[in-house]
């Protein structure tokens, strides 16, 4: 049988994985994860607007603007740590298509 996919559904995918190898050491990750989270913080804070953030990043952008707005509001993107990586993951995970178990 056949299930219906959609390319957002890998776009959360490579997320987690891309967030799961930073946690595990490979920080040359970060700078993709760190990106995606600068656009969502801005897209809150209004600095960009659903026309000028990154299309290839845009549903993961979307997702994250408007279901960790209040997390993003209190880290600084440049200086992430462990814990918000896995904050952030646990949010991800949210989404439902994300399941690396």
């Amino acid at each position: 049988m056949f299930f219906s996919h959609k390319i957002e559904d890998e776009k959360f995918i490579l997320f987690s994985l891309f967030i799961n190898n930073i946690l595990n050491g490979k920080k040359e990750f970060s700078s993709k994860v760190d990106f995606v989270v600068k656009e969502a913080k801005a897209l809150i804070t209004g600095e960009k607007d659903y026309y000028s953030i990154n299309r290839d990043n845009y549903p993961i952008t979307v997702f994250l603007s408007r279901n960790a707005d209040s997390f993003l509001q209190t880290i600084n993107p440049d200086t992430l740590t462990d814990q918000d990586y896995k904050k952030l993951l646990e949010i991800i995970e949210l989404q439902g298509s994300v399941n690396l178990a």
